[in-house]
């Protein structure tokens, strides 16, 4: 019976640590892309993050292997597996770009909106074509630091109007990031309604 706990308290610790190694191999996979490939990307640490990612995960699982290989102290080093395991998992999407990229992208949307509420409320109108809403946006969120590049340029940010849109959605959205869409669209009385911004 004791023998099958430590088998269970070993596998639960492999598992509970295979995440971080996971996170660890694709950041570091995204670092090499990085340098070895023309691909649009996050300004993200890849490196950093993945070295820490796979270091914490070592750390869960090195005590582990060496009480295998000695024989003695499985108990131990899987409860602390264990316990390194599910603080990795708590902590485990801080590492990952994809919200780190969410979080900004959102913040900056929060700028172009707030920036748009001003012009509305200086000029009573929202803007009506891409000058006026380039002019709108100047401040914030187009004079912020860009969060995308490619081949280590940053992608700086624009603007795109889209006069007449019949939906929230329009097939013409740019194929590079950091482009702030405004679709000025009618309510079905005729009066103009501001769009979403991308």
């Amino acid at each position: 019976m004791r023998r099958l706990i430590v088998i269970c308290l070993v596998v639960i610790a492999v598992l509970l640590n295979l995440p971080a190694f996971t996170m660890a191999v694709t950041l570091l996979h995204g670092w090499f892309q990085e340098k070895t490939q023309s691909l649009l990307y996050f300004d993200y640490a890849y490196l950093a993050g993945g070295l820490t990612s796979g270091l914490v995960a070592l750390l869960g699982i090195l005590p582990l292997v060496y009480s295998l290989l000695r024989r003695t102290g499985l108990v131990l080093s899987s409860l602390l597996a264990i316990a390194v395991g599910l603080i990795t998992m708590i902590i485990l999407p801080e590492f990952d770009p994809g919200v780190k990229m969410n979080l900004k992208a959102t913040r900056l949307l929060g700028h172009a909106d707030k920036s748009l509420a001003l012009w509305d409320d200086s000029h009573g109108r929202f803007p009506k074509d891409e000058a006026e809403l380039l002019d709108a946006l100047r401040g914030r969120p187009l004079s912020e630091a860009p969060i995308f590049y490619v081949d280590k340029r940053r992608l700086e940010y624009g603007v795109k109007f889209i006069p007449n849109a019949t939906k929230p959605y329009d097939a013409s959205l740019p194929d590079e990031p950091g482009i702030l869409v405004m679709n000025r669209m009618h309510r079905q009385d005729g009066t103009p309604q501001r769009g979403f911004i991308e």
